[in-house]
């Protein structure tokens, strides 16, 4: 578990230096996980990484592939002395050190790409929550903009309610002062 316990910290600290990047420390506010993920790693996971990247290309199993097939070749049909007769024990025997040896480095690479993609979740989820923070702050405000105006309208809408209604009072006057006038005029 003393092992377990610094990689554990490690860990801890790589996050919390990822969560200093999202929110806001201008130095690395535009990495990615990876770039940040990188910036610690040492020589021997990066040879790690570069070893499991040579073993994944379609040139390292074209590579390998021919060289078993002319070992086959050589052995089976004899041109050279048979240093490895069928059921070829030595072939089966490199193999198997090929195998022992780049499987704990294939999964020490895959071990660092989780970790990797548990940070890069770990950011996007972080940025995520920002994003939704800020749409709540303008949703609010926009609530508050909206009831604004819709008082500000409210108000308006009652100054000329009130206005019409004056307007109309006048009209009213208006027209029974010409009616008035009208009807005394025809009267002499």
């Amino acid at each position: 578990m003393s092992e377990g316990h610094p990689r554990q910290q490690r860990r801890l600290r790589e996050i919390e230096r990822i969560r200093g990047l999202v929110t806001g420390h201008p130095e690395g506010s535009h990495r990615s996980a990876a770039q940040v993920e990188q910036a610690g790693m040492t020589r021997g996971q990066h040879l790690a990484d570069r070893i499991t990247e040579v073993l994944g290309s379609w040139k390292f199993i074209i590579v390998q592939s021919s060289l078993l097939l002319l070992w086959l070749i050589i052995n089976t049909l004899g041109w050279i002395h048979h240093w490895d007769p069928y059921p070829f024990i030595l072939l089966n025997l490199a193999l198997s050190f090929q195998a022992a040896f780049t499987a704990p480095i294939i999964m020490m690479s895959q071990n660092r790409q989780a970790d990797r993609d548990r940070v890069a979740s770990e950011l996007d989820f972080e940025v995520n929550r920002n994003a939704a923070k800020e749409v709540d702050e303008i949703q609010a405000k926009l609530d508050g903009l909206t009831s604004q105006q819709l008082q500000t309208l409210l108000d308006n809408l009652e100054e000329h309610r009130v206005l019409l209604h004056e307007l109309h009072k006048r009209t009213d006057r208006i027209e029974r002062l010409i009616l008035e006038t009208r009807d005394g005029r025809e009267t002499p």
